[in-house]
């Protein structure tokens, strides 16, 4: 069987809570007043070699984080924004050297966690309010290999945080899990889905304690759809609908990338190929979406991000080649709406007041990228 190896991309995952994600009717209603269009918002660090994968919290305390490269160098970037303006986050000036945040939440403005990666190995980190401190992740089981990385984190409470991405086994990678209990992570066992050579999981959305989404990839030689759920007390394979390839003998990658819930019957996750998927309490269904202007295939459109500000209020965003893109949900259809700018956006966070914000980085030569909506 063919090993299948790590993939290290940038992804992001935006993850709300069912109370945090389920917005009031009138601040619905002042969002449909708002225009409706994008803004490039400046990040703290414009300096070439710079990317955001991921962005979250409240618009009185937005964090965003990715990573800065130097020539050869590369390390982790978090920037913070209070409401007046994005500014770096200083983290450990030794230590972090290697290292790349790919997912974060936020639970106060004294309880924040990035995880991501350094070298091979998985990476979190944690904000009390004053400073960035590397925590330990659990070790694989014994017997495995050592290593991973982590995509995403989402959490319940400050004692129930789980993060996910995947770890190197016999076949290639496969599924990691890891939970803090406000005290120590630990390494949680999640089952694989044939074909097993590529496992892996890069979203998170947490309705309860008892009700959590983890969604990814799975394959051999092309990405499939890969979702498992948490019932309190294990974590469980979902079957989802896989969309039908234009051309069987030449597959195209249709996995997943990231996920939202709106309450227990109402999830949504999005993905490679313009793959939408929504759960609605009983089975997952693929729901239509416009493609991308001059995607005419429909695989060059990747949705990297989902967010729901509530049923009627959901963005996702993306990618086509260099062209940013993003897409709303109105409560009945999914519509493009157009994003200035060139190069890709990977995270996004629909905040219950002030507006939606997206990051990523510009296209040819990298840069931090970050937009912001009213809407």
């Amino acid at each position: 069987m063919r090993v299948r190896l790590l993939r290290i991309g940038v992804v992001g995952a935006v993850v709300l809570t069912a109370a945090a994600g389920v917005a009031a009717a009138s601040t619905v209603a002042n969002a449909a007043t708002k225009p409706n269009r994008w803004t490039v918002v400046p990040p703290a660090s414009p300096s070439a070699g710079t990317a955001l994968a991921a962005v979250g919290g409240p618009s009185s305390n937005l964090w965003a984080v990715g990573s800065v490269s130097t020539g050869p160098a590369v390390r982790p970037l978090v920037e913070h924004n209070t409401g007046s303006g994005w500014k770096m986050s200083t983290l450990a000036a030794s230590g972090l050297s290697g290292g790349t945040l790919r997912g974060v939440a936020v639970l106060s403005t004294h309880d924040v966690w990035a995880v991501g990666s350094i070298g091979t190995n998985p990476l979190a980190l944690h904000f009390d309010g004053s400073k960035w401190t590397v925590t330990p992740l659990a070790p694989n089981p014994a017997g495995e290999q050592a290593g991973g990385l982590l995509f995403a984190v989402a959490a319940v409470n400050a004692n129930d945080v789980w993060a996910v991405g995947s770890r190197p086994t016999t076949d290639g990678p496969g599924a990691l899990v890891q939970h803090w209990n406000g005290h120590a992570w630990s390494f949680v066992a999640a089952p694989s889905q044939p074909p097993t050579d590529f496992n892996q999981l890069t979203g998170l959305a947490v309705v309860n304690a008892n009700d959590i989404w983890a969604v990814g990839a799975r394959g051999d030689d092309f990405n499939e759809p890969f979702v498992e759920h948490w019932n309190g007390t294990a974590w469980q394979v979902v079957s989802v609908p896989e969309p039908p390839q234009a051309d069987p003998d030449n597959p195209q990658d249709v996995g997943l990338t990231a996920v939202t819930a709106v309450t227990a019957t109402n999830v949504w996750a999005v993905g490679e190929a313009g793959l939408i998927e929504h759960f609605d309490g009983q089975a997952w269904k693929i729901v239509s979406a416009p493609r991308a202007p001059g995607d005419t295939t429909g695989f060059g459109t990747r949705w990297t991000a989902v967010s729901a500000r509530g049923a009627t209020d959901i963005w996702a965003v993306g990618r086509f080649g260099i062209t940013p893109l993003s897409l709303h949900w109105n409560g009945s259809s999914w519509k493009l709406v157009t994003v200035p700018g060139g190069g890709g956006l990977a995270g996004v966070v629909a905040t219950r007041s002030g507006g939606t914000t997206a990051v990523g980085a510009t296209g040819t030569t990298p840069r931090a990228l970050i937009v912001h909506n009213q809407h």
